[in-house]
């Protein structure tokens, strides 16, 4: 399938209970720019990635190789049978409030499955991998079914006849996904299989040297995993923008699967042609960033960033008669690439911009210093958008410009990967500074 590279092989050492060793090791390196990439087990990511599902990739980390088709056949029926939930499970996610992170949720699942597990301080290997067997079956059900029920829908059990990331869409939305949303989850979920040295492994990594047990570490590491600094910075990063500011390519901004599932629940796209920007037929599907924070179709509801236009950081009276220009210049990424296009709008509808029609210099809102404005944002299609914006305004009738380029992704899953509460967000695209004229 791969070449095999060799690579990363350690040797062994003898240690002491608590102590974590610190070095290069067999399962997985990470060396980037400009270096090899991930490795895993040998195997270079941009190789095994088109070409093992996930399950396989699971084998090879667990076992130190790739699968025959008997190994594999074994690891999805142990899988495939421990999908579902007790009622125990069941009424612990009924009593979680709505509005919790995810990440919350997850965590608090795969630490319950660990109570039902009479031999949860086993270390051997086989009791540890019929542990990991528990958790990795049972974590997308978990998750899959507080979305439904955060949303108010009841939850869709899983089946034994679909393979672990077609069964992840099936729970959240009641229907066999296409091919290409289950071979972009299944590659989603070979690309973070494994990740070297991060904070949450290593977390992962100090508890289990303790002894505490398998339940335990995956718990620390799925909390170390939320924090801000970390998973957290992807999914709430923007969030930190109320402290901090960070450069347009440092910030990736996701727009959840949640957002496409609630407008499937509205019967699609709305009718009235006055929704034709959106590039979408009437009643089909399509991602959004919520105008509002509020309702069933706010941020806060569907778990996704709330974003704002804003030009607060800029002095008055800089700018001639206090105003700017936003204007969308390019799209670009995975996501146009396979057709799909981005807008923004206001209720009405009333469209600001539109890719369907192509790019134009009727893509501009108008944005007054010192004022914050929010728009819906839709996305037709998975994958990343690669959006570059011109803003300009003129300082004694001289013109002045700048262009920056923000990242969305409409994701394919939510739950453990990308179902991931978002609070406020502030795009701050009009951030322009009072310049010296010289």
């Amino acid at each position: 399938m791969t070449q095999h590279l060799n690579y990363g092989q350690g040797s062994e050492r003898q240690l002491l209970p608590g102590t974590v060793l610190i070095d290069r090791y067999a399962i997985q390196d990470v060396i980037g720019l400009g270096g090899m990439g991930a490795v895993y087990r040998g195997y270079h990511i941009d190789e095994l990635a088109p070409s093992a599902t996930f399950e396989e990739v699971v084998y090879l980390l667990w076992h130190g190789k790739l699968p025959n088709k008997k190994e594999l056949d074994i690891l999805n029926e142990r899988l495939v049978t421990r999908r579902a939930l007790n009622n125990d499970h069941l009424r612990l996610i009924q009593s979680i409030p709505r509005n919790a992170r995810p990440m919350s949720v997850c965590r608090t699942g795969v630490s319950q499955i660990g109570l039902y597990d009479p031999e949860k301080l086993t270390f051997d290997v086989e009791t540890s991998l019929l542990k990991s067997d528990d958790i990795l079956a049972k974590m997308p059900t978990i998750m899959a079914t507080f979305d439904r029920y955060r949303r108010g829908l009841k939850p869709i059990p899983p089946r034994e006849d679909l393979g672990h990331a077609a069964n992840f869409l099936w729970m959240l939305n009641g229907k066999d996904p296409s091919p290409e949303a289950e071979k972009a989850l299944d590659l989603y979920l070979v690309l973070l299989a494994e990740h070297d040295y991060n904070a949450s492994t290593f977390a992962c990594r100090v508890t289990a040297s303790t002894w505490a047990g398998l339940y335990s570490a995956v718990v620390s590491g799925i909390s170390t995993l939320s924090g801000h600094a970390h998973g957290g910075a992807v999914i709430n990063g923007v969030p930190l923008a109320a402290d901090a500011e960070y450069p347009p390519p440092d910030v990736l901004i996701r727009v959840p699967q949640s957002t496409y599932n609630y407008i499937v629940s509205q019967g699609g796209r709305n009718s009235n042609p006055a929704w034709n920007p959106i590039g979408v037929a009437a009643g089909e599907p399509y991602w959004f960033l919520p105008f509002s924070n509020s309702g069933p179709a706010g941020a806060a509801a569907l778990g996704a960033p709330f974003l704002g236009i804003g030009a607060e950081h800029v002095d008055l009276g800089v700018f001639d008669g206090d105003k700017l220009h936003l204007r969308l210049i390019a799209a670009g990424g995975s996501g146009p690439a396979a057709g799909g296009h981005f807008s923004a709008w206001i209720p009405g509808p009333d469209f600001y911009m539109a890719t369907s029609d192509g790019i134009s210099a009727a893509d501009e809102i108008e944005v007054s210093v010192g004022g914050h404005d929010h728009y819906a944002f839709g996305f037709t299609k998975a994958g990343i958008y690669e959006l570059t914006f011109e803003v300009r305004g003129t300082i004694g009738g001289n013109p002045v410009t700048d262009t920056a380029t923000f990242h969305f992704e409409a994701v394919p899953e939510p739950a453990s990967l990308a179902l991931l509460g978002c609070g406020g967000a502030l795009l701050g695209v009009a951030a322009f500074r009072k310049r010296r004229q010289r």
